[in-house]
């Protein structure tokens, strides 16, 4: 029997780097400032002017943002505004730039349809194009057998003329745009990363992800291969926060994720904050901007009830490491068209809801971590 060695080489993981001098370091520097687009190195505007105004004019490069909020509170909306308007921002200065929503929850067309409705309603507020609208008209078509030539031709003649307003206007920033449909079971953040790469070689163009949701990205395989103990759904939403900041640093982009909040924060009747996506500490240190939607409801009835919701959302910012916090405010939703008005109404804190928000996460806390209220 061979003795074993006293002194075993041990060998680090190949996406680990050694540490290196700033001599070695600034070298580097030359080629990543040659390689990256102006656009980079300065803040990406949302088209959300509130939001814009708050995160010192957008989101900036490595920084990771969250959008969470309750069932259809309108955030999948929210992300494709946000989404055609860094598309159009893009377009406009023929920056290499290019807005990719990555949902896990629609396909393409769902989209692209309710792109049409909120666009219709950018150009002709006052005849936005419904989704309804939309699938008479394809049934209409559709039901015309003697015609069925240029389909798509067809579909705008049956639409109010705002559709082909809507359109004329995506066109103008189509190449800025994708809508990719992730499955639930394969597109992890590392083949996330890897797309991102690859597209970025072939087309010489940056995505920057807009991910729809974060629950729904599976876990990394190694991450499952080296978990004793069957993975909980926090642990991996927790991960996975952690690997798309990673992302965000490494490829030197930023990214905004969509989030559920948990079951604890569904259960309670009141407005929900960004601690109820994977608890105080992970989206105070892992996540840079942290926007929040909540329903709007007449003052002092129920958030829960429907019927005192308002035609209009809060929109909060809870974590910003450009600038203050907390603010909010209310801004018209037309669900119908599927539009937010990206102009809102500043929300003093006394009748904000971040004015409870303290109360809760003090609960949280002691819930937590019994020991850091020792009895005197």
């Amino acid at each position: 029997m061979t003795p074993k060695s006293k002194t075993e080489t041990k060998v680090l993981p190949s996406s680990i780097n050694t540490p290196q001098p700033l001599s070695r370091v600034f070298k580097g520097f030359t080629a990543r400032l040659a390689k990256r687009p102006a656009a980079l190195f300065r803040p990406i505007p949302l088209g959300i002017e509130t939001l814009d105004k708050a995160f010192s004019g957008g989101v900036h490069p490595t920084d990771l943002t969250i959008i969470a909020g309750r069932q259809n509170v309108g955030k999948t909306i929210f992300i494709t505004q946000i989404a055609s308007s860094i598309a159009r921002w893009a377009a406009e200065y023929n920056y290499p730039i290019v807005s990719w929503v990555c949902c896990y929850e629609h396909d393409e067309w769902e989209l692209f349809t309710r792109l049409l409705c909120m666009e219709s309603s950018r150009v002709d507020p006052d005849n936005p194009i419904s989704y309804k609208m939309i699938i008479d008209a394809i049934v209409k078509v559709k039901e015309d057998k003697e015609n069925q030539a240029d389909i798509i031709t067809r579909l705008f003649e049956e639409l109010p003329p705002s559709a082909t307003k809507a359109m004329s206007e995506i066109s103008t920033y189509f190449d800025h745009l994708i809508f990719y449909y992730g499955q639930r079971n394969i597109l992890s953040v590392e083949n996330i990363q890897t797309i991102i790469r690859e597209y970025e070689k072939e087309n010489h163009q940056v995505l920057i992800p807009i991910i729809d949701y974060l629950q729904t990205i599976p876990p990394e395989i190694r991450m499952i291969q080296h978990a004793y103990n069957p993975l909980s759904g926090n642990l991996i939403i927790k991960r996975n926060l952690e690997a798309l900041k990673n992302m965000c640093i490494e490829l030197q982009i930023p990214a905004l994720v969509v989030a559920a909040v948990d079951n604890e924060a569904l259960s309670r009747p009141g407005p929900v904050h960004i601690e109820d996506v994977a608890g105080p500490e992970e989206t105070s240190y892992t996540v840079d901007s942290g926007i929040i939607l909540n329903y709007d409801v007449v003052k002092g009835t129920s958030i829960s009830n429907a019927e005192n919701r308002k035609a209009s959302i809060r929109v909060s910012v809870e974590k910003n490491r450009r600038g203050p916090v907390p603010l909010e405010w209310r801004h018209k939703f037309e669900g119908g068209a599927f539009h937010i008005d990206p102009k809102g109404e500043e929300i003093a804190f006394e009748d904000s809801y971040q004015k409870g928000r303290v109360n809760i996460i003090d609960d949280r806390v002691d819930a937590s971590s019994p020991d850091m209220h020792p009895e005197e």
